[in-house]
């Protein structure tokens, strides 16, 4: 109930913002259809209209548009970095260059002595055999010929 109440209390209230409306169509049985062409027609034909802005609405415009130029120019200088700034950034990148260029060459440099000799360059040392009793050579076999008679 309390909405078909508020229904007829916005009825009411409508008929008060139709008053004073230039184009109206109460549409019903006797409405033609060149009553709805002319309700949907557009308002642009209508004399005095101007389509694009004036001439000083275009002056305007062009000089709002050379200052907001303007004020993006000095807020990209305010940015860029002084001659200090730039020499500073090219002495670290080289630095940082060098650092990993030495890092890598220690990476390698460092595996490259062969497995098994010491760092001291030295050869280790190895006991003599002289006073060892058994021959640890085998005695090549007796020959049944000479070179000779050959």
């Amino acid at each position: 109930m309390a909405v078909i109440e508020e229904a007829r209390e916005g009825e009411e209230n409508l008929d008060k913002y139709f008053e004073g409306v230039e184009k109206l169509v109460k549409l019903d049985a006797n409405t033609d259809l060149e009553q709805l062409e002319e309700f949907f027609k557009d308002s642009d034909d209508d004399e005095g209209v101007v389509d694009g802005p004036t001439e000083a609405e275009q002056i305007m415009l062009k000089e709002d548009i050379a200052k907001f130029k303007e004020g993006v120019k000095k807020e990209r200088e305010k940015y860029q970095p002084t001659a200090a700034e730039k020499i500073f950034a090219v002495a670290k990148s080289i630095i940082l260059r060098a650092l990993a260029f030495y890092l890598i060459m220690w990476l390698f440099k460092r595996n490259s002595t062969p497995g098994g000799i010491p760092r001291g360059g030295g050869v280790p040392h190895v006991d003599d055999f002289e006073d060892v009793k058994e021959d640890l050579a085998t005695p090549a076999p007796e020959l049944a010929f000479t070179v000779d008679e050959l």
